[in-house]
């Protein structure tokens, strides 16, 4: 039996620090250049307003039916999770105080007293169990909470977790945004619109939404932890990245999403502004819709992978800002194993022929525009070295709201996407590659991968499950599931006056300690 009993100091996830060690751990750079000084940063007051241009909008603040990263970006500032990643990396108290595990499928949890939603009304085990029900029957939700089974209140601070079958990251997934706990009078109160209208018990609430322009988020006053030392957060939606920088440079916002990486030199070297850089656990890729009758031959994509090299779109298109992938979980979650095929020419053409194709074929390549760090420019540098095989590409650039959609309807023929990973890499590889996955965009089946999945997430061990996790991630490049093109970073510009800003590897906000002198 395992037990947890250590209460957090403000439960919020993931603390600087981590930023920090799992950048050493991975090579990856993380610099704050040119950051105030420690000293400077113990004398930052409290209040003030940090205003943050974003490269695309947020598309719902449900994280029981999320669609987007930047959901989950924002939605961590507004929700907090029974368990929350501490700076060691392994599940720590937050809205639960403690939990044991009492056998492989049952958990029982021991909640915080006292706890208030941003409504008013008191979180108690009931509303736990509502949220949770709620997440597991969510489109994407279900790929994390599929093995819920039963979820019983003994009391407004006690509920018992049972599984239908072991399931050795569960912790993990608990831990996520998607598991955020939202007010069941707030859903009751606007129903499917309650993505507009949240209510979580986090440190900050949101006060105004402009879909497309803008939101503000105002301080919770009766955050139940460690009080953000900031009044508000503005997010303003700026989906260029020359217009955003230009908002920055004009001192009209204080800190830009995805600067150009062109201007990463002179910002490390300015006296006015900072680059903010460390590692995100997040996958870029070039995907396939295998429903197409062309993508559906293995040689087909086999082909398009032997000649896109990843090499130079992280070199010249991001500047070298990003990481090259080689396979789809990234270093933060887990160590690196996979062996690539080699980048190839000649191969790529004999394998387009033996499929039937030998003077290649015309398809769309569906992208979004500021929606990752140069999606756009990393689709036009494709254009030749698939060219160079006889695959003509199409790029069909929109914005994400767009492009989600249409993907979920699998209309896209090839396509770049990007998907954050939590701490356990069952949640990615499952929402994109399992055969049963709403999230499943690629249309991508196959049953090896299928038993990959559920034979890992029921192994006794996390260690176990781990080997596992490394043979899909092979199996998955030798399948030409998809081409793992970089592993991202969080890349942000800021004014000097900005302190203690952090996304976390896993792709969130933390910005409890943040200031704006």
């Amino acid at each position: 039996m395992r037990s947890a009993s250590r209460v957090g100091s403000g439960g919020r996830t993931i603390a600087l620090a981590l930023t920090f060690l799992l950048a050493a751990c991975s090579g990856a750079p993380s610099t704050a250049s040119n950051a105030p000084s420690a000293a400077a940063s113990s004398s930052a007051k409290a209040g003030g307003t940090l205003t943050i241009g974003t490269s695309t909008d947020v598309l719902t603040l449900d994280m029981a039916n999320y669609r987007s990263g930047q959901d989950w970006l924002v939605g961590s500032l507004i929700f907090d999770t029974l368990v929350a990643f501490g700076s060691d990396g392994q599940p720590n108290p937050s809205l639960a105080e403690s939990w044991k595990q009492i056998d492989p499928t049952t958990y029982q949890f021991t909640l915080r007293s006292g706890v208030k939603f941003q409504d008013g009304t008191p979180l108690n085990a009931a509303a736990v169990k509502a949220q949770l029900e709620r997440a597991a029957q969510g489109n994407f939700g279900k790929s994390y909470y599929f093995m819920i089974d039963k979820i019983t209140p003994t009391d407004d601070t006690h509920l018992t977790i049972n599984l239908k079958q072991p399931y050795a990251p569960f912790l993990n997934n608990l831990a996520i945004v998607t598991a955020g706990i939202e007010s069941p009078a707030s859903v009751q109160k606007y129903g499917d619109n309650v993505g507009r209208n949240p209510s979580g018990t986090g440190p900050f609430k949101l006060t105004n939404w402009v879909p497309g322009e803008s939101m503000t988020l105002e301080r919770n006053p009766d955050y139940w932890g460690t009080k953000p030392k900031l009044d508000k957060i503005v997010i303003k939606f700026i989906a260029d990245e020359s217009t955003r920088m230009a908002a920055l440079d004009a001192g009209e916002i204080d800190v830009v999403q995805n600067p150009p990486p062109d201007r990463a030199k002179d910002l490390r070297s300015s006296t006015k502004l900072q680059l903010i850089n460390g590692p995100y656990a997040q996958t870029i890729w070039l995907g396939f819709n295998s429903s197409n009758p062309i993508l559906s031959k293995l040689p087909v994509r086999q082909a398009i992978m032997a000649a896109a090299d990843p090499k130079p779109l992280v070199s010249d298109v991001t500047e070298g800002i990003a990481r090259q992938a080689t396979g789809f979980i990234p270093p933060e979650v887990m160590k690196d194993t996979v062996t690539r095929p080699a980048i190839d020419t000649a191969k790529a053409k004999q394998l387009l022929a033996s499929a039937g194709y030998p003077n290649g074929f015309t398809i769309d390549l569906w992208v979004t525009t500021g929606r990752y760090l140069r999606d756009k420019e990393i689709a036009q540098a494709l254009q030749a070295p698939l060219k160079a095989i006889g695959v003509n590409v199409n790029i069909k650039a929109m914005d994400y709201a767009a492009f989600s959609s249409g993907m979920g309807r699998r209309e896209a023929g090839l396509f770049i996407l990007g998907w954050g990973s939590t701490r356990n890499p069952d949640t990615m590889l499952r929402a994109n590659f399992y055969s049963k996955s709403a999230s499943n965009w690629s249309a991508y089946q196959n049953p090896k991968a299928d038993e990959l999945l559920d034979g890992a997430v029921n192994q006794s061990s996390y260690d176990a499950a781990t080997k596992m996790w490394a043979q899909l991630d092979q199996f998955l490049i030798d399948d030409a599931a998809g081409v793992p093109i970089y592993w991202s970073s969080a890349l942000y510009a800021a004014k000097k006056s900005v302190q203690n800003f952090v996304q976390t590897p896993l792709g969130l906000f933390d910005l409890n300690n943040t200031t704006v002198q």
